[in-house]
């Protein structure tokens, strides 16, 4: 099995980890998309899984290619604030 290949499985896994332990914040920002009566509805993903580096995002929407995080306040201390602006310029 390739490098590669390894660690998109390991992606998909801590994805489905995050999915699984959503955050209170994530939890309400899903239901309110849910909720919404607009047409045509809101396509999105949860913990999207983007690029070679395997960056997940909160939220994605793939018709308007709009990512969404919800960050709590350990995002603002490193070494989180460094990999979060890495992830943060590559998309």
């Amino acid at each position: 099995m390739s490098v590669n290949r390894n660690k998109q499985l390991v992606a998909n896994r801590y994805r489905n980890k995050l999915i699984k332990n959503a955050t209170p914040s994530e939890k309400r920002f899903t239901k309110l998309l849910q909720c919404c009566k607009t047409k045509p509805k809101f396509e999105f993903q949860k913990q999207w899984i983007e690029g070679e580096a395997f960056y997940i995002s909160d939220f994605y929407f793939k018709d308007s290619k709009c990512t969404i995080e919800l960050d709590g306040t350990h995002h603002y201390k490193q070494p989180q604030k460094s990999k979060d602006d890495l992830k943060t310029s590559y998309l």
